[in-house]
């Protein structure tokens, strides 16, 4: 009777065990998601569903000169700095239906970099890359 009992006894703590670490692995994954998305505040709200669809944010930089650093924010804090003109976007994805506002927090010395237009969107189903950032020189 104690060989039965203790048998089942380490079955269930056994299946415990890997239930638990189940459990585990999906949390890293959704704190790694949230970390890679820049949302450090967990939420009801915030979770997205497996299968849910991320997407960049970025735009155009105009008259920036080369080597020359501009900072630029997606809602204040995912910071990036670009040392080119042309095309850009920000590394970090973001999900679908993301409200966004772009910023600069710092332009290269002799220069005055803003967001002249499309600063404020939302991820529609695909990246979005209608912002336009202007530099000049005065």
């Amino acid at each position: 009777m104690k060989f039965i009992f203790s048998s089942q006894l380490a079955l269930v703590l056994i299946l415990m065990i890997s239930c638990q670490m189940k459990n585990d692995k999906d949390e890293n994954e959704d704190l790694f998601r949230r970390l890679a998305v820049g949302s450090s505040t967990p939420s009801s709200t915030n979770r997205q569903s497996p299968d849910s669809q991320y997407y960049r944010i970025g735009g155009s930089i105009s008259g920036l000169p080369s080597g020359a650093n501009l900072t630029l924010a997606v809602n204040g804090t995912d910071q990036t700095i670009f040392n080119t003109g042309g095309p850009f976007l920000f590394p970090f994805p973001y999900p679908d239906r993301t409200s966004f506002v772009i910023s600069v927090l710092s332009s290269p010395p002799g220069y005055t970099c803003t967001v002249s237009a499309n600063a404020n969107g939302a991820i529609q189903s695909a990246n979005a890359t209608s912002t336009i950032v202007l530099c000049t020189s005065p």
